[in-house]
């Protein structure tokens, strides 16, 4: 029903629910021969690799699978896939966790996916107990920049406070009402969302509030907080909390 690039934590989440549900799901990893995708065009193909290595994941994808292809990254990525001719490609933002290799995926509210194979991960949830919600382009512009600003404001608050997610919804609302307000903008630059500040902030607290006990990090720093910190920069827009929060964070 689908096949997954990359064997990490989610590719091998979802092959383990593809299983469970009687499904075909191929989970070629780095040191599997990548030609057998070659067989099967027309599936959908999830690139669920780390970001630093989707160039690497993508000159292994055959070209009759190039229309096939689900990006699942983190992070702003839309930039990359413009520059590299897959702006069109499907793409879906997961908001279930996997703490570790060989754990199942848990929590999590329905996975917004946009684009040509999104009838097929609709599908494929509904059989595998993962919810996939089919959106607009305008949706997913909205959601895509609130799962950013999520992982670039808990992961920079939980690395500074070591605190679960749910305890830093409770104890830092405020905190992360400010930083939405100064980095939403930045976003904005790159992602054409048009849901207010406001909006975004209830987002990330209802989303943290299914996964309360995870514990969120400075990850993955040149997609997601060094790159809201360098397009500040360059276009000269002023985020004086977040620099207060990355400096206690270096300290």
């Amino acid at each position: 029903m689908i096949d997954i690039l990359g064997a990490g934590r989610i590719g091998r989440a979802l092959q383990a629910r593809a299983a469970r549900a009687g499904l075909s799901a191929a989970c070629i990893g780095r040191r599997d021969e990548a030609n057998v995708l070659a067989n099967t065009p027309g599936r959908p193909l999830l690139i669920a690799t780390r970001n630093d290595d989707l160039d690497a994941a993508l000159a292994r994808v055959p070209t009759n699978r190039l229309d096939d292809l689900v990006f699942v990254q983190n992070g702003m990525i839309r930039p990359f896939l413009t520059e590299r001719g897959h702006a069109a490609a499907t793409r879906a933002l997961l908001y279930f966790a996997v703490p570790a290799l060989g754990d199942d995926a848990e929590g999590g509210l329905p996975s917004p996916v946009y684009g040509p194979h999104a009838a097929s991960l609709v599908a494929f949830g509904a059989a595998t107990d993962l919810g996939f919600v089919s959106v607009d382009a305008e949706i997913f512009a909205d959601r895509e920049l609130e799962k950013l600003l999520w992982l670039v404001i808990f992961g920079t608050i939980g690395g500074v406070t070591g605190e679960p997610v749910g305890r830093i919804a409770q104890r830092h609302e405020d905190d992360i009402a400010a930083l939405v307000e100064e980095l939403a903008p930045v976003a904005r630059t790159a992602i054409p969302a048009r849901a207010s500040a406001a909006v975004i902030t209830e987002g990330l607290l209802a989303y943290t509030r299914t996964v309360p006990l995870w514990r969120a990090a400075p990850r993955e720093h040149s997609w997601r907080a060094g790159w809201c910190v360098e397009r500040a920069s360059d276009l000269g827009l002023r985020t004086p909390n977040f620099n207060r929060w990355l400096s206690l964070l270096a300290s």
